[in-house]
């Protein structure tokens, strides 16, 4: 399996209002620290419609099909 081929296995799920949207994600390590990785959600045009500027949505990250790989109650994403 290359590189390019495991980044594809993630997902970015994004809570958007009730809604899941799920837009891959790109899995890359640290090269000072192997333990740890940059996520990279690939982009997206995002729509909602509450009556604010901003809009905080929930996100984690899964494998894709299978397994939820990080998340915490304080995590979010803010739309604009």
């Amino acid at each position: 399996q290359t590189q390019a081929e495991s980044t594809l296995e993630y997902e970015c799920v994004l809570v958007v209002e009730g809604r899941l949207v799920v837009v891959d994600a790109y899995v890359e390590p640290d090269d000072l620290n192997p333990s740890n990785f940059y996520i990279t959600c690939q982009l997206h045009q995002y729509t909602y419609s509450a009556p604010v500027e901003e809009y905080n949505a929930m996100v984690y990250v899964k494998r894709r099909s299978t397994f939820h790989v990080d998340s915490s109650p304080n995590l979010y994403v803010t739309l604009y």
